[in-house]
């Protein structure tokens, strides 16, 4: 059993298990997905885990796998020392959201020149260029919310502590400005799923085609898919696999 934020991150989770070839995974064998409502829903997976083990005769095991979202390092490893306690294992995406890992422009761009060419038109290297400057532009957008965002979350978690809000938003911003010149780091902190729906907006407007997850997942790389999520596919499999 293993619960994770929506249906969709179930597809997504599924769709890298495929390229990456862990068949037990993206076929759900030995593996049931549930819907566990987001971050605010540990009480309520570890009291229906509980409940459950004590209403079933047959052994089974249970797994999280949660957005970061915007919390800080400091919370989301509070968090996972709790569930831990309870669960198989239990995984915080690195990046904010699961729409955060199809923000890959070679992925983008090849599902762009693919549904061109199925309609016959053709995507020419300035128009790539272009889906690039897209790409970054919307990323470059959301930089002040995420950093106040960030700062929200951090400062809501150390609000007992007793520790200054002004030197704890001082680190942090400064962190922020240091890291914010590394994609990978972009990538990691922004509300991906807000950026990829402007993108596909973009793209849709300008060369008249729709960009789905699906076709997004289908010109993905395997070589470049992010290494946390072949770990958790990896740790899925294996859990597929210890049954």
């Amino acid at each position: 059993m293993v619960f994770s934020e929506g249906k969709n991150d179930q597809k997504i989770i599924r769709k890298f298990a495929k390229i990456l070839g862990y068949n037990a995974v993206a076929a759900g064998n030995g593996i049931t997905f549930f819907e566990s409502g987001g971050f605010t829903s540990q009480d309520k997976i570890h009291n229906m885990t509980e409940g459950m083990k004590q209403t079933l005769s047959v052994p089974f095991e249970v797994c999280a796998v949660y957005d970061r979202d915007f919390f800080c390092d400091e919370q989301v490893n509070d968090s996972t020392r709790h569930l831990e306690e309870h669960l198989k294992f239990v995984h915080f995406h690195k990046r904010k959201e699961i729409e955060n890992y199809l923000l890959n422009t070679e992925a983008i761009i090849k599902a762009t020149e693919r549904e061109l060419y199925q309609r016959g038109k053709d995507f020419t290297e300035s128009e790539k260029l272009e889906v690039c400057s897209i790409i970054k532009n919307e990323i470059e957008t959301q930089k002040n919310k995420t950093l106040s965002q960030l700062l929200a979350k951090k400062n809501e978690y150390y609000k007992k502590s007793g520790k200054d809000p002004a030197t704890i938003s001082m680190q942090l911003l400064q962190e922020f400005e240091n890291n914010w010149v590394n994609p990978e780091y972009q990538l990691e902190k922004i509300p991906g799923k807000e950026v990829l729906k402007s993108i596909r907006e973009e793209i849709s407007s300008r060369h008249g085609v729709t960009i789905s997850d699906s076709k997004i997942l289908d010109a993905y790389r395997k070589n470049s898919i992010p290494h946390d999520m072949v770990e958790l596919v990896s740790r899925l499999n294996s859990f597929c696999l210890s049954k």
